[in-house]
């Protein structure tokens, strides 16, 4: 069990951009309940962190922080976030080594590969890389799989491990926008970034820390 940062792509109206800063917090999280609460279990308990907007600026919770997005230029903000949603995605996939860290850690150099690329050279990293790493998985397989029976060449954790990480190469190639899916077969098991528009211009990036 851990927690991580999650993303979601918003299409908020104008009432998350009037009165006060509680009132549009609550309009945001009414928001984020409506169009993904049915999707989280018991286990799955979240707190809201920051609301990043197209235009550049960005709403926190209490005790939340902006991070590193505060020392972006408003003007690329927007852009920062959309490439944060994609790293995750990225250590998800455990690109060049990279490990899912907790806190406290550090990460190692894939983590640092990966905040090094562009958005654009990352997905395409992403695009060449896990087909093939999946190719490899699946080439060395024989017999049934683990959970109906027991066979030598695959443990219970490296099934789990390689069906993830179909489903999260799949939620990705689904997205309208980039790294965020609409696929609604995938949590936040799979999967950290989720598009909750409705057929509507995104305007806003929601990052929430949610239990798993």
């Amino acid at each position: 069990m851990s927690h991580s940062n999650f993303s979601f792509l918003m299409a908020l109206d104008a009432d998350a951009f009037r009165g006060g800063e509680d009132e549009r917090r609550e309009f945001i999280s009414e928001e984020f309940s409506d169009r993904f609460g049915s999707r989280l279990d018991d286990n799955n308990w979240f707190h809201l962190q920051a609301a990043f907007f197209k235009d550049g600026s960005y709403l926190m919770w209490p005790n939340s922080e902006p991070g590193i997005f505060a020392e972006v230029a408003i003007e690329n903000r927007w852009d920062a976030v959309r490439r944060y949603a994609l790293q995750c995605v990225a250590v998800d996939f455990r690109l060049f080594g990279a490990m899912t860290w907790t806190l406290g850690d550090s990460g190692n150099a894939g983590n640092e590969k990966i905040d090094g690329l562009t958005f654009d050279d990352l997905l395409a990293e992403i695009y060449n890389t896990v087909p093939a790493s999946l190719s490899e998985q699946y080439s060395s397989l024989r017999g049934k799989p683990a959970w109906l029976g027991t066979i030598p060449d695959e443990s219970w954790t490296g099934e789990y491990d390689r069906r993830k990480m179909v489903l999260m190469f799949e939620a990705l190639r689904n997205s309208d926008h980039v790294p965020f899916t609409k696929w609604c077969i995938v949590s936040p098991y799979e999967y950290r970034a989720f598009d909750l528009t409705r057929c509507e211009e995104p305007n806003a990036i929601l990052i929430t820390d949610i239990h798993t």
